[in-house]
């Protein structure tokens, strides 16, 4: 009986043993995870900006009222041209953009090129120094359950962060007459003021352009659309020549799913 008590006494100590490690193990994977979250958001903030455009409407009894757009920007190249989305800055009489160096300096930005069709927009300012272009990945190595971070100035607070996973590729939808085609959804909280700015995979590397919610109440419901690096870096090609891509992100690209969405909005 003795050494029943001793075998059973030793296998509860090697079972809390086991146990103890595989929490330590848990907590050491999750301490990885949130320092990676930590560089990619560190690494990638001297490359997003804010994105302003004052907008004139007309009103039908005459006269006139003035409302501003707000969303974010990506850094592309180190001479100054910054990418959003088109439904940003169309129809801006002025165009202000706002990096995140510290200075908070709004400079005036000239539109250079528009893609209306996909959404994009680069935009061109005169800094001061050399800026730090964002590294620009391939979409094409994402897979569903891949973590991924959102950088941007939801409802205009500068340098927001999100965290979520990829929860769908390929997707359709169609929003104020615009055909958002083969796009990334993902479960990364985006609002208002987020278009334009970086979706990012652990690495820090940028693999999509954030776009648009499903939501009829214009808020974020967890459905979020992000366009894939891939069509915006050969957008950008237009202007400023070859865009060298960052593979970080897994290989393997699903098959299209295509699922068609009836309803949603812009993020800015």
């Amino acid at each position: 009986m003795a050494a029943w008590r001793i075998v059973w006494t030793a296998a509860c100590c090697l079972g809390l043993w086991l146990q103890a490690a595989q929490c330590q193990g848990a907590a050491a994977v999750l301490d990885q995870l949130q320092a990676d979250v930590r560089q990619a958001v560190a690494a990638i903030k001297p490359s997003v900006a804010s994105v302003k455009a004052q907008k004139r409407q007309v009103l039908k009894g005459g006269g006139e009222m003035w409302f501003e757009s707000v969303g974010s920007g990506l850094v592309v190249d180190e001479r100054g041209y910054i990418l959003t989305n088109s439904h940003v800055v169309r129809s801006g009489e002025r165009v202000t953009v706002a990096l995140w160096n510290g200075s908070g300096t709004e400079l005036p930005a000239t539109i250079v090129d528009e893609d209306v069709d996909n959404d994009l927009a680069l935009l061109k300012i005169e800094p001061a120094a050399a800026l730090r272009p964002a590294p620009l990945g391939d979409a094409a190595g994402l897979a569903v359950g891949d973590w991924v971070v959102s950088v941007g100035s939801p409802y205009g607070y500068e340098h927001s962060a999100t965290f979520g996973i990829v929860s769908g590729l390929h997707r359709n939808l169609m929003i104020n007459g615009v055909a958002y085609r083969d796009m990334i959804q993902t479960d990364a909280a985006i609002t208002q003021g987020n278009s334009g700015g970086p979706l990012l995979d652990l690495n820090g590397v940028a693999v999509g352009i954030n776009a648009a919610i499903f939501s009829p109440e214009n808020a974020y419901t967890g459905i979020a659309f992000t366009i894939p690096i891939n069509r915006a870096k050969h957008f950008i090609s237009r202007t400023i020549g070859a865009v060298p891509t960052i593979r970080s992100a897994p290989a393997g690209t699903p098959a299209a799913t295509g699922t068609p969405v009836a309803a949603g909005t812009p993020t800015a």
